[in-house]
């Protein structure tokens, strides 16, 4: 029974995607605002790894609705590789360059929380299932899934830092960052173009897009 209650829930979210992502976008702009207010904003940071979490769990369930067992591989797989190659980058430097995680995205483990892992899931799956039906080959798609990752990236890092996600050796955000986050997307976007059957629901970029406003508004009226 119970696992046709979340079967239930999965179909429920598939077929009503265009109120759960406007729910996502009410509440990503809420967020947004309250870090903005200063009597807020504690708060908001200590909701931080919840509702990434909550929300993250959200876009997911409705993958259950297709039964595909190599989209599951692929998602463990992303987060597995990505969280091991933050590992290596807080201890050596070598992927994105020399830095450190905070506590505003979770407990710690190896020097990463596992949200980041969590959160690459995410944004790559996101990011290539909204060039999923462009006509334009499967190589170009993994290109182009992995510039729009870059470009979240990129709006993300000055808000990320100024909240504490973490922080960078020497202030400045190095352009090796930017390369590992484009590299490593494109691998995890070769591996979904080229692997897997594609994802149906519409729900993964609606989250993207909902974060991306977060980081948009923090940086236009948060003063970062």
């Amino acid at each position: 029974m119970e696992k046709k209650g979340l079967y239930t829930i999965a179909e429920t979210l598939d077929t009503g995607w265009r109120i759960a992502g406007a729910l996502f976008f009410v509440l990503y702009t809420v967020g947004a605002l309250g870090h903005i207010y200063d009597p807020t904003r504690a708060l908001m940071l200590a909701m931080t790894p919840w509702f990434l979490l909550t929300l993250g769990v959200v876009t997911l369930v409705p993958l259950l609705v297709q039964r595909e067992i190599t989209l599951w591989v692929w998602i463990v797989g992303t987060f597995l590789v990505t969280y091991l190659l933050e590992v290596l980058g807080v201890y050596t430097g070598l992927v994105f360059g020399g830095y450190r995680y905070g506590r505003g995205m979770g407990f710690p483990v190896f020097g990463v929380p596992p949200l980041i892992g969590f959160n690459w899931v995410l944004v790559c799956l996101g990011a290539a299932r909204l060039v999923q039906g462009w006509r334009i080959p499967r190589g170009a798609k993994a290109l182009a899934a992995a510039v729009l990752a870059t470009a979240f990236d990129y709006l993300m890092e000055p808000v990320a830092i100024a909240l504490g996600y973490w922080s960078w050796v020497g202030g400045e955000i190095p352009l090796q960052n930017y390369a590992a986050w484009f590299l490593i997307a494109l691998g995890a976007g070769v591996c979904y173009f080229f692997a897997l059957p594609g994802v149906k629901t519409r729900l993964p970029p609606v989250h993207l897009g909902a974060q991306m406003l977060f980081f948009l508004i923090l940086r236009i009226f948060g003063g970062v």
